[in-house]
């Protein structure tokens, strides 16, 4: 995949989005933004209203917790 060309404020507003999605979710986050930011012109409003669309649609899928080390306390 090649790389998208982003503003520093449409990478602060995404930034700001991967906040708030669980360390193990984020990685799922970024690339289907990716995909999905693929055809788009890049506008910042375009670029926020898919990245906060793609951050629902991940939330908002079944996910079981991340696999531990089976380590228990």
């Amino acid at each position: 995949m090649s790389p998208i060309a982003l503003t520093d404020q449409q990478m602060a507003k995404i930034t700001d989005l991967v906040r708030l999605i669980p360390p193990w979710r984020r990685d799922e986050f970024l690339r289907e933004l990716a995909i999905r930011l693929r055809d788009v012109e890049l506008g910042d409003g375009a670029v926020h209203r898919i990245a906060a669309r793609c951050l629902r649609d991940v939330l908002a899928r079944p996910r079981s917790w991340p696999v531990d080390s089976g380590q228990r306390g």
